[in-house]
C-alpha cells in the first residue's frame, strides 16, 4: 500500500477538524450580531463548512430581513443587485443538505415563515444525527437512535 493514501486520509481528517473549529468561530461571531455584510459572508462560509453545527444558525438566519447592496450601488439603480442575508442562508442550507423547502426572501412574509418553519421542523427531526457524507457531498441524517432499554418492573409478591 502506498504511503500517499494514509497521508491523504490524514490531511482530509485534519481539514474536516479545522472546518469544525472554523464553524464554531463563525457561529460565535453570529451571536455578536455583526453588520449585514458580515452576516452575509458568514452564511456563505457556513454553507461551505460541511459541518452539522452550521445548520441551526443558518435556519435562524432565514428570519433575517437585512440586505446588502453591491459597492457603489443604490436601491432601485439599474443593474444594482440586492442580496438578502436570508437568501444566502437558504442557498447555504440547500448546498449543505440537498433539501429545498421553497424559501425565497422575495416572497410574502407568510410564505417565508412557512418555508422557515419547514426548515425548523426538518432540523428538529434530524438534530444530533447529521453527518457529512463524502459520496453524497452533503449532510445526511444517520439512523434513529435506539430507545434505551427499559428496566423490568419488579413484581410485588402477595401476602
Amino acid at each position: 500500500m502506498s504511503t500517499r493514501v494514509p497521508i491523504t486520509l490524514a490531511l482530509l481528517v485534519l481539514s474536516l477538524a479545522a472546518g469544525c473549529a472554523t464553524t464554531s468561530g463563525l457561529v460565535a461571531r453570529l451571536a455578536e450580531t455583526p453588520p449585514p455584510a458580515e452576516r452575509l459572508r458568514i452564511a456563505g462560509k457556513l454553507g461551505a463548512s460541511r459541518s452539522p453545527e452550521a445548520v441551526a444558525p443558518l435556519v435562524r438566519l432565514l428570519a433575517d430581513t437585512d440586505y446588502v447592496l453591491p459597492r457603489g450601488g443604490a436601491p432601485g439603480e439599474f443593474g444594482a443587485h440586492v442580496e438578502y442575508v436570508s437568501g444566502r442562508a437558504n442557498r447555504s442550507l440547500v448546498r449543505l443538505t440537498g433539501r429545498d423547502f421553497g424559501f425565497s426572501p422575495f416572497e410574502r412574509a407568510e410564505l417565508r415563515a412557512r418555508a422557515r418553519r419547514a426548515w425548523e421542523d426538518w432540523h428538529a427531526s434530524v438534530e444530533g444525527r447529521l453527518r457529512y457524507d463524502m459520496r453524497a457531498r452533503r449532510l445526511v441524517a444517520g439512523p434513529e437512535p435506539e430507545p434505551a432499554p427499559r428496566e423490568p418492573e419488579a413484581k410485588e409478591e402477595g401476602p
